[in-house]
């Protein structure tokens, strides 16, 4: 278990979206293909500036929560995503920035980019075989995204590994078959390989998916 000191420090906020071509996703599901950014000590620091305000027992989560939504946006910036105004409004009301359930759900929930509701998922590990979804984001139609991320965060090598997604869509025709198993940190544990490990195909769903047709 790592641990998490408590030492936070104000740092000025920066705009981090940007724009993709559309880019077929591979053809093989199993054939990872993680793309790994490096985080600047700066967005570390507005990572904990972040948590300043949630309770102690929390700010572990809160904070891994932060760091995968600040690498998710450079990441996206550095693929040269176009961004407007409202896109960065949407981002700014995500449950990272929602105060006490920004430590309370394992994952950032309510983002929205491109009019895509997406769900982040800081993953353990990527040799892991299941992946931790919060119920929140199965069951409560105010979290449900409509595309999941897979994102393994190494705070301590302050790096982020956009590792892979699922769509909704496909995670209900696969629960339809089978029965997920519950942790008693309020998580459903999914099978990695229900996820693709192919961040093109983020950039191909954030761009081009008809979000009316999931």
């Amino acid at each position: 278990m790592m641990t998490y000191t408590n030492d936070f420090d104000s740092i000025t906020d920066e705009a981090l979206l940007a724009d993709a071509e559309c880019v077929p996703p591979v053809s093989d599901p199993f054939q990872t293909q993680s793309q790994t950014i490096t985080l600047s000590s700066e967005l570390l620091d507005r990572a904990r500036n972040l948590c300043q305000t949630i309770r102690p027992a929390e700010q572990w989560q809160a904070y891994q929560n932060a760091i995968a939504l600040l690498g998710v946006q450079q990441w996206l910036a550095e693929r040269e995503m176009d961004i407007s105004t409202e896109m960065r409004t949407e981002v700014n009301t995500c449950s990272v920035y929602g105060g006490a359930i920004a430590g309370l759900l394992s994952g950032v929930g309510q983002l929205t980019i491109n009019g895509l509701q997406v769900g982040l998922i800081p993953i353990g590990s990527l040799t892991d075989d299941w992946i931790a979804i919060p119920r929140a984001m199965l069951e409560l139609d105010d979290y449900v995204p409509q595309l999941f991320i897979g994102i393994d965060v190494r705070e301590e090598r302050q790096q982020v590994t956009i590792w892979g997604s699922l769509r909704l869509d496909t995670l209900q025709t696969l629960l339809s078959a089978s029965t997920l198993d519950t942790d008693q940190d309020w998580t459903y544990r999914i099978p990695q390989q229900w996820f693709t490990p192919d961040p093109d195909a983020i950039l191909l769903y954030l761009r081009c998916l008809d979000v009316d047709a999931l």
